[in-house]
């Protein structure tokens, strides 16, 4: 098939870009800047914005899959203007553009935040409401997205979307909010590990889980992809385990962590780091659901994640061969 993908030099998207390589599709790979890591890939390679219409209709040109990978991640330090522009202003115009060149698919990666957690002790699945009225940026227009996405169902274009917890894996070239944790913790620039935890995926299922979707998943519908839910460190114990390293830092309680965000910030500021503790990710990491299930996936898309040991080993491999520690 011709497959086209936004914002495809990210983690999900040249991991995405390569398994359709590899079953061999051909691939249109939208991008802003970064074209060097597709220089050993046959994919076709554009440079633009998805905010600008001729780039996102060229993109669409002659294709019979679009994959929406594209988004501004934020964790408190975005505006709320520049988040609803991109993730929710900007997907309507890929999507218009995929309709109007009558591709057959349409696959947009939203976000577990994208769901209003369930009460705690409660299983998380596909029933849960849409997080419309979340008080953080990136959560709401996520759920403003799905929630257009979802009311196109039956259009004609087959609209599938999915929520993945916190992803990670290889070829995290930017690299990711998580990639950043693992080599703030690699690199001994954590003033401390917090205590909480989250639900960790592998890039590789989550992308297998996707290409699956392209045939086995079924119009308006969403699909939580899950991995393993850990807590912070526990994460760098295994880290320890994998590397041989003394690595873990002082762990404090939460209420200290929160006391604490301007020193964290002074702290990222001082090391030249991305401010990795926010009042938004402290909440993330407090709240985290431990019960977060994929039995849709696992049923209809045949979504099977693989054991955190094995990602977090492949991903630490990686990240010390391209020198990011």
């Amino acid at each position: 098939m011709n497959i086209a993908i936004t914002g495809a030099n990210g983690l999900v998207g040249i991991n995405l870009v390569k398994q359709l390589l590899n079953q061999g599709h051909k691939v249109k790979a939208l991008i802003h800047h970064g074209a060097d890591i597709f220089d050993h890939l046959k994919a076709d390679v554009m440079v633009g914005d998805i905010l600008d219409e001729k780039t996102v209709v060229r993109l669409c040109e002659g294709m019979d899959v679009v994959f929406h990978a594209a988004a501004r991640i934020s964790i408190g330090n975005t505006p709320y203007k520049e988040l609803y522009r991109t993730n929710v202003e900007g997907t309507k115009r890929v999507f218009m553009a995929a309709k109007k060149q009558g591709v057959k698919t349409f696959i947009h990666f939203s976000s577990i935040h994208a769901l209003k957690p369930p009460a705690k002790g409660e299983p998380f699945t596909e029933e849960a409401s849409l997080a419309i009225d979340a008080p953080f940026s990136y959560e709401k227009t996520k759920a403003l997205t799905q929630q257009w996405l979802q009311n196109q169902q039956g259009n004609g274009m087959k609209v599938v979307i999915l929520n993945p917890t916190a992803i990670f894996g290889p070829d995290d070239f930017k690299p990711s909010l998580v990639g950043e944790f693992l080599i703030n913790v690699m690199k001994h620039k954590l003033p401390g590990i917090v205590n909480g935890g989250y639900n960790w995926v592998d890039v590789r299922d989550v992308v297998k889980a996707a290409i699956s979707a392209i045939e086995k998943g079924e119009d308006g519908h969403h699909y939580i992809l899950s991995g393993t839910w850990l807590s912070l460190a526990d994460m760098t114990l295994l880290m320890e385990k994998i590397t041989g390293k003394k690595l873990k830092p002082f762990t404090f309680p939460m209420w200290l962590a929160k006391t604490g965000l301007p020193f964290l910030y002074l702290w990222a500021k001082l090391t030249k780091s991305q401010p990795l503790y926010t009042s938004e990710s402290l909440k993330i990491v407090e709240t985290g659901n431990k019960a977060i299930t994929s039995d849709r996936a696992q049923k209809q898309l045949g979504f099977f994640p693989r054991p955190i040991e094995e990602t977090l080993k492949d991903t630490l491999v990686w990240m010390e061969e391209h020198g990011y520690f």
